[in-house]
């Protein structure tokens, strides 16, 4: 015979009756998760920041596979090179931190890469996965973006660009890393030309930006931000095209699917919201989170999307395209709210042509 019992550190312990010998079962982070990232070849691991740790996981077992600890301080981004050779994070002491996916080793790290907090980074592909030379954006509280050169020996910094007045709170390069946008408490959006570190125009709205978007064919941008709103914008010159409302609070996370058919958004009322591009209508909504969430994220086979929140739960939800048809449903969800967790079962009612079904849940 046996019991379970969980931690304060939210680990789950087997405990045998006779011996009182305790087994560990599961894991999961104990406190807010920030960041959520796959690599992009693979569906099957994803890795997230949280913290004092960044921690590679199964998305097939659901099972934690590699912990790196750096005590005392908070992972707020994560990035992981094309090849998966590098797992990038950026720290609340400044500084950026390059980790070896296989054994968490640190590879390299950048002393004062931000005078505050790294609160935002950003992968370039400009240099076409080369591992042996390329280039990184970081976006820090101190409002400054800034352009890395990497190579095996020597971390140089190419471009400082100082226009915010706020903290970075989001980077995302387009897909030939000609340019950035990064999304800011100042009210801006600001798009970089990143080979001659200059502005090339910017997005202006009387709220705080949480996240932003490049349309798959980079003809628009999509924002989240503090007035409820999700922002469509013409990338040619920056203007609004359209607000629709996106949800019951900020929102704090988007995330489109490849093709720009649908996208997925996170906010602080606890619900992931899955949308349809072109007409702006709410196909379905996802319940279960008991915190704000954080950030939301599509594998790369588009068939499911993680959502993390502040509560440290990670969801795991399935979703297939089936002529236009959309079926998401939630796989799992690891929480660190040991007597707040979630206990409701979000079969809720289905729109349109959404099936929405929680198989499983794993309360601490």
């Amino acid at each position: 015979k046996s019991f379970m019992a969980g931690t304060g550190l939210s680990q789950r312990y087997s405990v045998d009756v006779s011996t009182f010998t305790p087994e560990l079962r599961e894991t999961c982070h104990f406190g807010e998760i920030h960041d959520v990232k796959f690599p992009q070849k693979s569906s099957e691991i994803f890795v997230t920041a949280s913290e004092q740790d960044i921690r590679v996981w199964s998305a097939v077992y659901n099972t934690e596979l590699l912990r790196i600890n750096v005590p005392n301080l908070t992972c707020y981004a994560i990035d992981i090179t094309p090849s998966g050779g590098s797992i990038v994070s950026a720290w609340s002491d400044g500084k950026i931190r390059s980790f070896f996916p296989e054994s968490g080793k640190l590879q390299f790290m950048i002393p004062d890469a931000h005078n505050d907090a790294v609160s935002s980074l950003a992968i370039n592909n400009r240099d076409g996965g080369n591992e042996s030379l390329w280039h990184l954006v970081s976006g820090g509280k101190d409002g400054r973006v800034r352009v890395w050169k990497i190579n095996a020996k020597h971390q140089t910094m190419v471009h400082s660009m100082k226009e915010h007045r706020g903290a970075i709170n989001a980077l995302v390069c387009n897909r030939d890393g000609s340019q950035a946008i990064s999304a800011s408490s100042d009210g801006s959006c600001i798009v970089w030309d990143l080979q001659k570190g200059v502005r090339i125009h910017a997005l202006y709205d009387a709220t705080v930006f949480h996240t932003v978007c490049y349309h798959p064919d980079e003809s628009q941008y999509i924002t989240g931000s503090a007035n409820n709103k999700i922002g469509f914008w013409d990338a040619y010159d920056g203007s609004p095209i359209r607000f629709i409302p996106g949800g019951g609070s900020d929102v704090t996370s988007l995330d489109i699917q490849s093709e720009g058919t649908y996208f997925v958004s996170g906010s602080a009322d606890k619900n992931v919201n899955v949308w349809h591009y072109d007409n702006g209508e709410m196909i379905s909504t996802g319940q279960g989170h008991s915190g704000r969430i954080s950030t939301v994220a599509h594998s790369p086979d588009q068939n499911s999307v993680i959502s993390v929140g502040s509560e440290g739960g990670i969801f795991i939800w399935n979703i297939t395209l089936r002529e236009r048809n959309i079926y998401y449903r939630v796989l799992k969800n690891t929480s660190t709210t040991h007597k707040t967790a979630c206990h409701h079962h979000s079969d809720g009612t289905p729109t349109k042509t959404i099936e929405l079904l929680l198989i499983r849940t794993t309360d601490y």
